[in-house]
């Protein structure tokens, strides 16, 4: 057994041998592939020496800084906004110094001849108004006193240049402070 595969093995080498020969020692040729296309010849303008340039300078100005929330800057839009648009002049009394929302309605009086209500500032210190009272910084003037509310309405001028008008309710107690209150 070990002479019939010694023998396999040397007939297996000479044949391997041969035509190894044969070739020359090369491997026998594959077909060619196919030539890629040569690509264009790209002209090239040539640059005048002469040809200046303008300096370029980033300008950030009117721009969101990306590193900042977008809500901050919607925030400094609109204390801006308000800024610019805000009446000019010191207030004339001091129910004008506070924006309307920052006035808390404390009290309503119901008289037969006009109806009357009283608001306090952050310090506590109150006031009385009336309908026709100017309050806050926007001259907004008192249009209704009900039950349990002060409406104020202020007049202000949109993007558009047109004039609205703004309802804004003091309510005699908040809706959640309602609900906190026993029955």
């Amino acid at each position: 057994m070990r002479i019939q595969k010694a023998t396999s093995i040397g007939i297996l080498l000479a044949l391997m041998g041969a035509a190894a020969c044969s070739t020359g020692g090369q491997e026998a040729e594959q077909p060619a592939a196919p030539a890629a296309p040569k690509p264009a010849e790209t002209k090239v303008a040539a640059v005048d020496e002469e040809q200046t340039f303008e300096e370029y300078s980033y300008d950030p100005g009117g721009k969101r800084d990306p590193f900042r929330p977008p809500q901050e800057m919607f925030e400094n839009r609109v204390a801006e906004t308000a800024a610019a648009e805000a009446p000019v002049g010191p207030p004339a009394t001091p129910l004008e110094e506070l924006d309307v929302v920052e006035w808390k309605l404390t009290a309503i009086i119901q008289t037969p001849g006009s109806p009357r209500a009283m608001v306090e500032d952050s310090t506590g210190r109150g006031y009385i108004i009336e309908i026709g009272t100017t309050i806050g910084r926007w001259k907004g003037r008192v249009a209704r006193i009900e039950d349990d509310r002060v409406i104020v309405v202020e007049t202000y001028k949109d993007t558009r240049g047109g004039e609205r008008r703004q309802e804004i309710p003091l309510l005699l107690r908040n809706p959640e402070e309602k609900d906190k209150q026993p029955s």
